[in-house]
């Protein structure tokens, strides 16, 4: 038996919302709705009702149809780097310094074997068991309080948990000084968003509970104490593979990307100067 909770206030700045879409789940076998709200505030969209976040893990452990489809398991064993892992790669990778690294949702390991191959101090959390590297935590609350780190990567893992500000606010618990955190999450303001709203592909119940506005990632990672260092509309479609643009549809859709209508926010923040909230 589930327990669920109303969502009534915005997660993230507490506005007002205004229901906009009502959706089933992604269970094949459930009839259940939920609503989809936006706030009239900070743009945010969310789900209503939610599980509470532990049985949120729970369902995540056991790989509930709730949360990941059944075909999601064999889709960690592609050993292929998305558009916002090889950026981080591009920018991190070739780093002569060891760092100390921590992947939030590991997945398959396929990015955090790539780090702990450069040589450095790789940690990950998987609540799932589709990850059989070293070092990889069922939960963030079993890090061990004294280890902190110099990059922490959450990418697809925001849209994930029940409160995002509390999850950035763990993350900066365990950051170093000077760590830089790399996200990428679901975009509201894109223009399948916009047009669709609900029947957009990135409305995933339980799977999503999160849609964030460019104001709605500012206020939370300005709220959880860190400093946004960058923020762009990137997508997943990678117009300088030649291969991609032979096809007109992804060409198209590259296109709106680039004009900033893409899926995903692609997001860069750092520990500097930034402080936890009182």
């Amino acid at each position: 038996m589930i327990d669920f909770n109303e969502v009534i206030d915005c997660p993230i700045c507490g506005g007002q919302g205004n229901a906009i879409d009502r959706i089933k789940t992604i269970h094949p076998s459930s009839d259940m709705e939920c609503g989809l709200v936006s706030c009239l505030i900070c743009g945010h969209w969310w789900i209503t009702p939610t599980p509470t976040q532990s049985q949120l893990n729970k369902m995540y452990e056991e790989s509930s149809e709730y949360v990941v489809p059944k075909v999601w398991g064999k889709e960690q064993e592609e050993k292929v780097f998305s558009k916002a892992e090889r950026l981080l790669i591009d920018v991190e990778g070739g780093s002569q310094e060891k760092k100390r690294y921590l992947e939030i949702g590991a997945g398959g390991g396929h990015l955090h074997s790539y780090f702990l191959n450069l040589g450095w101090d790789a940690y990950g959390v998987e609540p799932g068991a589709w990850c059989s590297n070293p070092n990889i935590f069922k939960n963030i609350s079993d890090i061990p309080n004294e280890m902190t780190f110099d990059v922490i990567v959450a990418f697809d893992v925001l849209e994930h948990v029940v409160d995002p500000v509390a999850m950035l606010s763990k993350l900066k618990q365990v950051s170093n000084p000077d760590a830089r955190l790399y996200c990428s999450f679901p975009n509201c303001s894109s223009l399948h968003a916009r047009v669709k709203k609900g029947q957009w592909r990135m409305v995933r119940p339980f799977g999503h509970l999160h849609y964030f506005s460019k104001e709605s990632v500012r206020l939370a990672l300005e709220r959880s104490g860190w400093v946004l260092e960058s923020l762009n509309a990137n997508g997943t479609v990678d117009l300088k593979n030649k291969l991609n643009v032979l096809h007109l549809k992804t060409l198209a859709v590259g296109i709106a990307e680039m004009c900033g209508f893409a899926d995903q926010w692609s997001c860069e923040a750092s520990s500097r100067q930034g402080s936890l909230p009182q």
